[in-house]
């Protein structure tokens, strides 16, 4: 067979079959065309229910492994991890006169020069290697041998004391050769470990319906032999080579397969899962960015540097390198403007300060981690969430259990099944839905079950033609103010007033107030200063403190808009630039719509993409089909049709079935 798995809508008018097979690609790509025809005449003839249905959706592994990551991780999941394995970490081979391989990473050697070793990857082996790459007792970097001008400890492990950075031999592979690697292919297969840990965990976690918090809490990770070599490294490079062989030996008794186990700990609560994983943990090279990154994941949070500048950093920082300099955190984290970002992000990295900047340490380091009672903190320091030990673990435990985390969550699952415009309550009832079990099932449960009550509604309301704007709406006020309607302005009054209230900073002009919170609370607003409102919420810029839903945003800029232009083309063509902002059609995930244009081709879940894409690392409630998409889908469907029909006509026949909408975008009906 070939293409897609269902055949192409005959009409506008949805239909149960359009239904089960959307509802079967939002899952992952579950059901077969067989299975999707079935479960359709099933529905039609009252002999099962969507609720039954839904339940042989989320029990599906794909939900897992396929749906879950993509929305949770994205480019934390889809692209190199630079600093977990040091590129130049890679061994070169030169041949002595008698064609003894001899391996050496900076330049090579004479074979009078080179030592024997016993290499990780094969201890029965003895292999020759030049001794300036060899270097067994060597672990440390002292801050004078180094180029980085850092008071942080430098391990041999690391980006820095790779050959990338050194003019001389510094730390080389260390014993056993442990910090290095045999070739080019050893390089690409950790790097695929460390994304198939991250994926291949958090299937584990969704699969065996526990609570998405333990992603983030638990000791445990699904990891293959390569993953564990990982583990095991940083344990030799923390123990500076004791019981090197103990180790290796045991490394080699690790199933191949990925299997579900205990991380070691030096200390107690050293690791909190996929957070010190080997993917996340190193994926950002300082610590700040790496808080940020945590952030992001498990509370879907944003950057804001809004009205910061050079001055003002040289101002509450005693180095201009935020990246590897720390000393000035607690005054950052206190300092106006600052305080929107670093009270969570320095506050928080503290919990880590075990685990160096990436780029100068790829192990924990229990001399570095701090002691006692660590702060949390929300939107700035004027949003304390608690205190807790400063560990990993105990900042998970407690980032987890703030609303943030359930909020975050649910909304990857709501705007990927039912879109970021779908009622506020629907949004509302996924949420309460994961705020009550805690489980990605749950939330998928809820937000199927209320997909399926949009497709009824749809189907019910046939194709009624939109109705042309009401002639009686209001206009933009004359004498270039503009007066906005009761329900606008109890919108700006809720949401854009608690920084938008100080009566004595009144706007002149765009230029002129520029990183201004003018005052929006007077009757009426000009032209310029309503053009620019518009703008900067109908695009997420503002409010500033608070993330809208889309529903309320959007009703703001509508109700703006509306005041701005009569009924009419040119209200018509705002409302399509700033509500609808000229959106593509949001699509699949990219590894689901793959699937779907293959047909019912085996594919394992998560790798069976060939090349990188960027679509890849795009959060898939986010996904839209953009050309790159559509041209990536169109190449895997003629692909696929050509080796299933090489005849003209049906290979065209099949590529028209392929690449229907419904195979790779949501909501098509």
């Amino acid at each position: 067979s070939c293409g897609s798995k269902g055949k192409p809508a005959q009409s506008s008018a949805p239909s149960t079959l359009d239904m089960v097979r959307s509802m079967s690609l939002l899952a992952g790509d579950v059901l077969s065309a067989q299975e999707q025809a079935t479960w359709a005449q099933k529905l039609d003839a009252k002999q099962a229910t969507s609720d039954a249905l839904i339940d042989v959706l989320i029990k599906s592994p794909l939900l897992g492994s396929r749906v879950a990551p993509n929305l949770i991780f994205a480019s934390f999941l889809n692209a190199k991890n630079y600093y977990a394995v040091p590129s130049m970490f890679t061994l070169k081979q030169s041949e002595s006169p008698g064609r003894e391989v001899i391996y050496y990473l900076r330049k090579p050697c004479s074979a009078d020069e080179a030592v024997a070793v016993h290499p990780w990857w094969d201890l029965a082996s003895s292999v020759q290697v030049c001794p300036d790459s060899y270097r067994p007792d060597k672990w440390m970097l002292a801050t004078e041998e180094h180029s980085y001008r850092t008071r942080m400890p430098l391990s041999c492990d690391s980006q820095v004391g790779s050959p990338e950075k050194e003019d001389a031999s510094l730390c080389g592979c260390g014993p056993n050769l442990i910090r290095c690697l045999q070739s080019e292919q050893v390089y690409s297969d950790l790097h695929t470990s460390m994304e198939n840990e991250l994926r291949d965990t958090t299937a584990y976690i969704v699969n065996q319906d526990e609570k998405l918090s333990s992603l983030f809490t638990t000791n445990f990770s699904m990891r293959d032999r390569n993953a564990e070599y990982l583990y095991q490294r940083r344990s030799i490079g923390e123990n500076q080579g004791q019981d090197v062989d103990a180790r290796i030996r045991k490394l080699r008794q690790w199933p191949e397969e990925p299997t579900w186990a205990r991380r070691e700990e030096q200390v107690v609560d050293e690791h909190a899962g996929v957070l010190t994983g080997l993917q996340l943990l190193t994926w950002l090279p300082d610590r700040r960015q790496r808080q940020r990154g945590y952030f992001e994941v498990m509370w879907c949070s944003g950057r804001d540097s809004f009205g910061a500048t050079t001055e003002k950093i040289f101002e509450v920082s005693d180095s201009s390198n935020l990246a590897f300099t720390h000393d000035s955190w607690e005054r950052l984290a206190h300092t106006e403007l600052c305080t929107n970002c670093h009270a969570r992000l320095d506050y928080g990295f503290q919990f880590f300060m075990g685990y160096p900047d990436a780029r100068a340490g790829n192990h924990f380091m229990p001399s570095m981690a701090r002691e006692g009672q660590g702060e949390m903190y929300g939107d700035n320091i004027k949003d304390p969430r608690g205190q807790t030990h400063l560990s990993p673990a105990s900042f998970a435990r407690l980032a987890t259990v703030q609303p943030e985390f359930s909020t975050c969550m649910a909304s990857h699952v709501s705007n990927y099944v039912l879109g970021p415009s779908a009622p506020l309550e629907d949004h509302k009832k996924v949420l309460a839905s994961f705020q009550e079990s805690g489980k990605f099932r749950g939330a998928m449960k809820t937000a199927l079950q209320l997909f399926v009550k949009r497709f009824e509604e749809k189907r019910n309301a046939g194709n009624a033609p939109m109705t042309e704007p009401d002639s009686a709406e209001p206009v933009a006020a004359t004498g270039g103010l503009v007066t906005l309607d009761p329900a606008t302005r109890t919108l700006i009054e809720d949401n854009c007033l608690d920084c938008h209230d100080d009566e004595s900073k009144a706007f002149v002009s765009v230029g002129d107030n520029y990183g201004q919170a003018v005052y929006l609370g007077q009757e009426s607003y000009s032209r310029e200063l309503m053009a620019r409102a518009i703008e900067q919420v109908a695009f997420g810029n503002m409010p500033r403190k608070k993330t809208l839903e889309h529903p309320i945003r959007d009703a703001l800029v509508t109700g703006m808009i509306d005041a701005m232009w009569p009924p009419g083309h040119e209200r018509k063509a705002a409302q399509e630039y700033y509500v609808g902002q000229l959106r593509a059609l949001e699509a699949l995930q990219i590894d689901v719509a793959l699937a779907a244009v293959r047909g019912d081709t085996p594919v394992e879940a998560g790798k069976e993409l060939h090349w990188g894409a960027i679509e890849r690392a795009i959060y898939a409630d986010q996904s839209i089909l953009s050309p790159g998409f559509l041209a990536m889908v169109a190449l895997e469907a003629s692909d696929s049709c050509e080796q299933a029909h090489p005849e003209p006509k049906a290979y065209e026949s099949c590529l028209e079935q392929a690449l229907q909408l419904n195979s790779i975008a949501r909501w098509t009906h």
